[in-house]
């Protein structure tokens, strides 16, 4: 179904599988067994079925993610992620929310209400789209452009607005990761070759698959993640953010 589909997405895709586990190795600095940990939106519930503590929660809008997470074992409810804040204030230890608020022009009030729903002392794992990297897309600048925003990247921040947003919201920021290399637009172009032939793109797609089948095969995720290292921040699609609410 659709749902296995997307959670096989980063089981099986080496792009976004390296995208996954350097999320959970993220997430496992901040998080501790004692904490209450919400993963808003749950999806197929991926961070869960590797990490845990002894109160969690999934929220999702999805019924489809939500039976799917149910049937695992994973408590979780349906709301929406606008709603957050006002239905669980000061509650949760931890909050995840990754792979979600690009998709959300307005999501600096998705993330205002992840802070109030965060106890004193909270933590807020979240990843924010790197303005930098969008400023080499120009594809997608362009798009913005004719749909008639004015902030041609309404839903990125660069580094330092990362930290100015959340110090004017009452938190510190412990840390801000560049993060997403692999799986982003300008590589998406390349691998369908866009504005080139046909050959050329069934040879791109090729080369895509057994740059697949060698890194699941001889386990190339320290290879491709250590190769990240030292690489400027614009290659980067977005930044993973921590944040402790003060």
């Amino acid at each position: 179904n659709s749902v296995r589909h997307y959670d096989n997405k980063f089981k099986l895709r080496w792009e976004k599988n390296i995208k996954h586990r350097e999320q959970i190795l993220f997430i496992r600095k901040y998080i501790k067994e004692w904490m209450y940990w919400c993963d808003c939106p749950i999806g197929s519930g991926r961070l869960m079925d590797e990490l845990r503590t002894e109160n969690f929660l999934g929220i999702d809008v999805s019924g489809s993610f939500i039976e799917y997470n149910q049937e695992k074992g994973v408590k979780c409810i349906k709301e929406d992620i606008f709603n957050v804040g006002s239905r669980f204030p000061c509650e949760f230890d931890i909050l995840s929310s990754l792979h979600t608020i690009f998709a959300f022009t307005e999501y600096r009030k998705i993330l205002e209400g992840f802070i109030y729903s965060l106890k004193k002392g909270g933590i807020l794992i979240v990843d924010i789209v790197n303005k930098e990297h969008q400023e080499q897309t120009m594809p997608f600048k362009i798009n913005q452009m004719i749909l008639g925003n004015s902030d041609p990247f309404p839903i990125g921040m660069t580094k330092d607005e990362i930290l100015q947003f959340f110090q004017a919201k009452n938190c510190d920021v412990l840390e801000r990761c560049a993060h997403d290399c692999w799986d982003n637009d300008l590589k998406v172009r390349w691998r369908k070759n866009v504005g080139g032939s046909k050959i050329g793109r069934r040879v791109k797609s090729i080369i895509w698959r057994r740059v697949n089948k060698a890194y699941f095969g001889l386990d190339l995720f320290n290879i491709f993640h250590n190769f990240e290292k030292g690489r400027p921040d614009y290659r980067f699609t977005k930044y993973l953010v921590a944040i402790r609410k003060r």
